[in-house]
This record gives structure tokens, C-alpha cells and sequence, in this order.
């Protein structure tokens, strides 16, 4: 079985994504305790989603 992703309107595309990613602060060194981060263009077209609406 294979997974399909399925594409939104809000989802943010590869050529945009270069273009703003050097933008984007460099991420922290991992702490020993603490939520695990993020995946930063995720969290943009999460951002994007709710401006959006």
C-alpha cells in the first residue's frame, strides 16, 4: 500500500519554500529536556492556514 499526500491551497510550494527558508532563524542545539522541535515549513503552512481563513 502506498501513502498519497494530498496538497492543499495553503500548503506552502518547494520554490517558495527556498526563497524564505534562509530567512528563518537557524535552529537551536537540541536540550536534553523539552518538546521536540518542529518542522519549520510545516509550522508556515500552519500559519498561512489560519491567515488564510
Amino acid at each position: 500500500m502506498t501513502k498519497r499526500k494530498i496538497s492543499y491551497d495553503y500548503e506552502i510550494s518547494d520554490e517558495f519554500w527556498n526563497k524564505i527558508k534562509p530567512l528563518l532563524p537557524f535552529p537551536k542545539p537540541k536540550k536534553k529536556a523539552g518538546r521536540p522541535r518542529k518542522d519549520d515549513r510545516k509550522i508556515m503552512s500552519g500559519i498561512f492556514y489560519s491567515s488564510y481563513w
